[in-house]
């Protein structure tokens, strides 16, 4: 990548659309052929990056560091506060941020919001939406798995209380959730 910082979040849109965030505020773009360093307006952490299309990005990061890419430029958007882990969404107008203390936030195409009751305090470190289906999943500390089918978000059973760090899946089916000491959460629902 020919970047010595550590990078923490990556979206891929297409074979030459390639998106990779991490320390300092870093942002890489992969056009198909090689990597290119972008300008970042922040030189905060960012954690996450995730994308509706080629021209509608979101990344996340330290102090509630919410960025936002246009197809041309990435722009600061108001922080949200505490640190931002997670993002992803099922549309332009769709997108959730999760982080810190268990906290969530929707984006609805025109601002982000903090989304209430918070249901845990621990804090949340994968986030996961399916495209097809409007359902999301966090997971985090102590075992947290959180899921929005729409109707707002609900703490399910967790086969463990380690730290689970990343979630990845389909829509209603066979979701997969990893974290420390090679832990390795199946949920089938």
């Amino acid at each position: 990548s020919g970047v010595t910082e550590s990078l923490y979040g990556l979206w891929v849109q297409s074979a030459s659309d390639v998106w990779a965030v991490g320390e300092g505020g870093k942002i890489l773009h992969f056009n198909g052929t090689a990597w290119a360093a972008r300008q970042s307006p922040t030189t905060n952490l960012l954690a996450a990056v995730w994308g509706s299309s080629a021209t509608d990005l979101w990344a996340v990061g330290q102090q509630g560091t919410i960025l936002h890419y246009d197809g041309k430029d990435w722009t600061v958007q108001t922080p949200i506060g505490g640190n931002l882990t997670g993002v992803c969404g099922h549309a332009a107008n769709d997108v959730w941020a999760t982080g810190s203390g268990g906290a969530h936030y929707h984006y609805n195409g025109t601002s982000w919001s903090f989304v209430s009751p918070k249901l845990v305090s621990n804090d949340l470190w994968g986030l996961w939406g399916a495209t097809t289906a409007n359902e999301t999943v966090a997971v985090g500390d102590k075992g947290t798995v959180l899921r929005h089918r729409g109707n707002g978000w609900a703490e399910d059973l967790s086969a463990t209380q380690e730290n689970l760090y990343g979630v990845w899946g389909g829509a209603g089916v066979d979701q997969w959730a990893v974290g420390v000491k090679g832990t390795i959460v199946h949920y089938a629902p």
